[in-house]
């Protein structure tokens, strides 16, 4: 899988990335490129407003977001599925199975539970 060559980390993405890596995984997550990318269509057919991207290598990921929110400005929202992605990022890292970073089982809803109970979504729900 290949993004587009123009593809370049933003940022904005970036530094948000970098204030919640801080604040909520006490900065263990690795940095990787963070941008503003059209959705992937998934096996399904179906585009996500994020994803993050696992690459064959399995050294190497991505988080792309949906430029149509940065448009739309919904900064709130954009934040909410940063944090989702790089709960997807914080498994990938850990080197768990490709389960648990692809899919939303057991490890990703227990690590998104603690990021609740920590108040990561306060303002963004």
């Amino acid at each position: 899988m290949m993004l587009d060559d123009h593809c370049r980390s933003s940022p904005i993405l970036c530094e948000m990335f970098d204030r919640l890596n801080r604040r909520y995984f006490r900065g263990a997550l690795p940095s990787l490129p963070i941008m503003w990318h059209k959705p992937l269509l998934s096996g399904g057919r179906r585009a996500f407003a994020g994803q993050f991207i696992v690459f064959e290598d399995r050294d190497h990921a991505n988080i792309i977001i949906d430029p149509k929110l940065r448009k739309r400005k919904m900064w709130n929202y954009i934040e909410s599925i940063l944090l989702h992605e790089m709960v997807h990022t914080y498994l990938w890292n850990k080197h768990e199975r490709p389960s648990a970073y692809n899919g939303h089982g057991k490890k990703f809803q227990k690590e998104m539970r603690r990021l609740a109970r920590a108040g990561a979504f306060d303002r963004l729900w």
